[in-house]
């Protein structure tokens, strides 16, 4: 019988940070059960940018990227994740053809760069009071 690696699992009750905006990205979650808003800014001036649930990723950018995270992440009601650290996408990302892996990595950091610009630019209209 062959050995499965079975990938820690976290269980994050509602109202709890599973990331923070600006930490470095060191795992991802995949959401078992539950559900999580993506946010950025804090207190009043938070702008929600998705609600997610079952079977979606979460902090995959950051990890893949190698760079702080451009969100944070809260728990809206009872979550259960398991935890996909560098070890385990790195091996996900070598089982891949060479091309496949290259364009994925590049998709990722453009993506990257791409959100840090949107972020920048929704905590400045939130700053100004446009997102109240």
């Amino acid at each position: 019988m062959a050995k499965t690696k079975v990938l820690d699992r976290r269980v994050f009750y509602a109202g709890a940070l599973l990331f923070r905006e600006g930490e470095l990205g060191s795992h991802a979650y995949l959401i078992e059960s539950g559900r999580v808003e993506v946010f950025v800014g804090r207190n009043e001036q938070e702008t929600v940018l998705a609600e997610l649930g079952e079977g979606e990723i979460i902090g995959e950018v950051a990890l893949i990227a190698k760079g702080p995270r451009q969100a944070s992440v809260r728990a809206l009601e009872l979550t259960v994740c398991s935890t996909i650290n560098e070890q385990v996408m790195d091996r996900l990302l070598e089982s891949c053809e060479p091309g496949v892996k290259a364009l994925l990595k590049v998709l990722m950091k453009r993506l990257y760069a791409t959100n840090m610009m949107l972020a920048d630019h929704l905590r400045r209209d939130a700053e100004m009071g446009r997102w109240n």
